[in-house]
C-alpha cells in the first residue's frame, strides 16, 4: 500500500481558517476494520478555492481497502473535502 500525492485533483483535505498550518491524516482500514496504515503530510488552510489544497489517496495491489478516514491536527476545525473518487481494479475470474 503506497500513498499518493501530488498538485492534481483528488481527494483534497483542508481546513477552513485562513493560513493556518495542519497537518492531513488519512487512515485506511480492511473489512475487519483494522488499521492498514496512516499516512500524514502538513499544509497550510486557505479560503482562496484554487484547489491548492493536498492531495491524498492510496493505492493498494490487494482487495483490502474498506474504509477511509480523513482528519486533521486541528481538532476543532472543519475539513473540506473536494472531489472524491474511489476505483476498483479489474480482475480476471
Amino acid at each position: 500500500m503506497v500513498l499518493i500525492g501530488g498538485d492534481r485533483p483528488g481527494c483534497c483535505s483542508c481546513s477552513l481558517s485562513p493560513q493556518q498550518p495542519y497537518t492531513a491524516f488519512l487512515s485506511v482500514f480492511n473489512s475487519d476494520n483494522n488499521l492498514l496504515g496512516t499516512f500524514s503530510t502538513p499544509d497550510t488552510s486557505s479560503l482562496t478555492l484554487d484547489n491548492s489544497a493536498v492531495f491524498l489517496g492510496v493505492l493498494s495491489d490487494k482487495e483490502n481497502i474498506a474504509r477511509l478516514e480523513f482528519s486533521s491536527s486541528e481538532p476543532d476545525r472543519a475539513i473540506g473535502i473536494n472531489t472524491l473518487s474511489i476505483t476498483t481494479a479489474e480482475t480476471d475470474l
